[in-house]
């Protein structure tokens, strides 16, 4: 990474509480694994129902791979009027749902 990028991510983490860095995919380069290495915190977002549970393992497990922890997910164009969503943690299950 080059060395002024790094310098900004520094910079900018000093002058504000909270810096979002937005990253190419991290299956088609490596970018997001080599800023991920330079940041607080890494999330993944990813568009609802559009990627298989087996590409969202790979992309976290190409991350690990690279030094780099995923603290958690955002899946973004969740469509909650017609679905039940179900999600767990470790046992925790909490469960929602809509009708219309």
């Amino acid at each position: 990474m080059h060395e002024r990028f790094v310098t900004l991510l520094t910079q900018l983490g000093e002058g504000f509480d909270t810096v979002i860095v937005d990253a190419p995919p991290v299956l088609a380069v490596s970018d997001a694994a080599i800023i991920g290495r330079h940041v607080g915190a890494t999330l993944m977002v990813a568009r609802s129902g559009k990627h298989p549970i087996r590409e969202l393992e790979q992309a976290v497990k190409r991350l690990n791979q690279a030094g780099v922890e995923v603290k958690g997910f955002v899946f973004n164009d969740l469509n909650v009027s017609r679905q039940r969503y179900r999600y767990g943690y470790k046992g925790y299950v909490y469960r929602y749902s809509y009708k219309d």
